[in-house]
C-alpha cells in the first residue's frame, strides 16, 4: 500500500466516522423527543416536525430573538418550565420545557393550528385575537410547515 493510498483510506475511514456519529447523535435526539413526546401525551410526528421546524434537529440554535435550543425555549418559557437561562442549552431539560409549552396551548386553545401559532407567536397574541392566528406570514408558514410535517415524518 502506498503512502498516498494509506493516507486517502484513514481520511475515508475518519469521514465515516464523523457521519456515522452524528449520525447516531440524531437518532438519540429522535429517541429524546419521542419519549418526552410520550410523556406529555403529544402526537410524536407533531412533536418532530415541531423541532425540525424550530431548530432543525440542532441543539446548539440560537434565534436572533434569543431563543436557544432543539425546542427554541426563550428566557420567559424556561422560566415558566423552572429551569435555568443555561439549562435551555440540555437537550433533554429543552424538548421538556418545549412539549410542556405545546401541551399547555393544546389545552387552552383546543386546535392543533392555534396551538402552534401560540407556540410561535405567544399566546397573549392568539388570545387578543380573539383565539385566532395572527397574520403574520413567517407564522402562517411556520404552522404550515409542520402541519404538514407531522403528515409525513
Amino acid at each position: 500500500m502506498t503512502i498516498k493510498t494509506f493516507a486517502w483510506l484513514l481520511a475515508f475511514c475518519l469521514f465515516c466516522t464523523l457521519v456515522l456519529k452524528h449520525g447516531l447523535e440524531r437518532v438519540a435526539l429522535y429517541q429524546l423527543a419521542d419519549t418526552t413526546a410520550v410523556k406529555y401525551r403529544l402526537n410524536v410526528r407533531l412533536f418532530r416536525a415541531l423541532i425540525k421546524q424550530e431548530s432543525g434537529w440542532n441543539p446548539h440554535a440560537v434565534s436572533i430573538k434569543g431563543a436557544v435550543g432543539l425546542a427554541q425555549i426563550m428566557p420567559a418559557a424556561a422560566k415558566d418550565c423552572g429551569i435555568s437561562e443555561q439549562e435551555r442549552y440540555i437537550p433533554t431539560k429543552n424538548l421538556d420545557c418545549g412539549a410542556y409549552h405545546l401541551t399547555k396551548h393544546l389545552q387552552e386553545f383546543k386546535q392543533v393550528k392555534l396551538a402552534l401559532c401560540a407556540y410561535n407567536a405567544g399566546a397573549a397574541r392568539v388570545r387578543s385575537l380573539g383565539k385566532r392566528c395572527p397574520r403574520f406570514v413567517e407564522t402562517q408558514i411556520y404552522v404550515q410547515k409542520i402541519m404538514a410535517g407531522s403528515v409525513h415524518n
